[in-house]
């Protein structure tokens, strides 16, 4: 149970956005706690169409928001960020709700 408890204290939380809108510049903004990585790439990820967009790299954590520049993308419903190891992306340390573009 303590290797549990370990996992779980970790608190890199995603708090915006909500929704985002292509071509323009939007924002992201998190809440974090000591103890969590201090820099992280950020994803942006459609599952429906299996698709990933790397949207920023090196992200200082102790900034709390990032403007990032979207380049046109297809609309709709189904997306979500995730903030990741900058060398392993495959490891996730937080993931967004999901919004719409």
């Amino acid at each position: 149970s303590s290797a549990l408890l370990a996992t779980s204290v970790r608190a890199l939380t995603i708090t915006t956005p909500t929704n985002w809108a292509g071509n323009q510049t939007n924002t992201v903004k998190w809440t974090s706690v000591a103890g969590d990585p201090s820099t992280f790439s950020i994803e942006l990820i459609r599952s429906t169409f299996h698709e990933m967009f790397s949207l920023a790299n090196n992200v200082d954590l102790s900034d709390g928001s990032l403007d990032i520049p979207l380049p046109q993308l297809t609309a709709g419903p189904g997306f979500t960020l995730e903030f990741v190891n900058v060398s392993n992306v495959t490891q996730v340390f937080a993931t967004s709700g999901t919004f719409t573009i």
